[in-house]
């Protein structure tokens, strides 16, 4: 059973601590809290860079100036699958290319959890277009109580691989993936660490998966890195 909580648009400020913030549109903010664990057929869940949280989580992201006058939606999900947060945003016309922080307006009761999870524990996946579309993304990188970072993780449900890696377009050497510790894990369960290099701009990173020693399909996506 699931749980649909809507939070409507409020104004948000022009900018916090100097960066442009990024409101909510017309769709507005829900978050969904279940009973039992979301089922995902995705592959890759998150592209993101994440720091325990002091206070209140906080979302921050990269966006491409390619991406001026598009539509995009952050999706939140636990790795136990019970808690989900989607968040549609309008990028403004004459964006210029930047990081900007992104309005989150998470349930007060909600905070504490989030705020105690591990960096395994959740996915934070930005991607360009509708929230309700289900093409291939194409995304950028989050970062949760963070500002920026040297190297961001690839989420993935493996769906029980066996070994999974992970090929960043224009690089010699393929990524290991790893496996997270977390028991409940049923939406993802399996990181990839990508070294930020220059120059940035996007970069297609396809992931194969052994399962019972054998290959699986191949996933592609498009990530849009920053400058390290």
């Amino acid at each position: 059973m699931a749980v649909l909580l809507t939070v409507l648009q409020l104004p948000a400020p022009a900018f916090a601590d100097g960066r442009p913030m990024f409101a909510l549109n017309e769709q507005g903010f829900q978050e969904f809290v279940r009973d039992g664990a979301l089922i995902s057929g995705a592959v890759v869940m998150g592209v993101q860079f994440h720091r325990m949280a002091k206070d209140v989580p906080a979302l921050s992201a990269y966006v491409p100036a390619e991406w001026r006058g598009d539509r995009l939606c952050l999706r939140v999900v636990s790795s136990n699958g019970f808690y989900q947060g989607i968040a549609p945003y309008d990028v403004p016309s004459d964006w210029s290319g930047g990081f900007a922080d992104l309005d989150f307006p998470i349930k007060a009761r909600h905070g504490p959890m989030l705020k105690g999870l591990s960096e395994g524990d959740l996915s934070i996946l930005l991607a360009k277009g509708e929230c309700e579309g289900s093409a291939t993304p194409v995304a950028s990188v989050a970062y949760w109580d963070a500002e920026t970072s040297d190297q961001v993780d690839l989420m993935l449900n493996s769906f029980r691989a066996d070994l999974v890696y992970a090929y960043v377009e224009g690089r010699d050497t393929p990524v290991k993936c790893e496996k997270l510790d977390e028991e409940d894990a049923t939406t993802f369960d399996t990181r990839c660490p990508i070294e930020l290099k220059s120059p940035a701009g996007p970069r297609t990173i396809e992931t194969y998966r052994i399962v019972g020693g054998k290959p699986s399909p191949a996933a592609s996506i498009v990530i849009w890195f920053p400058d390290p």
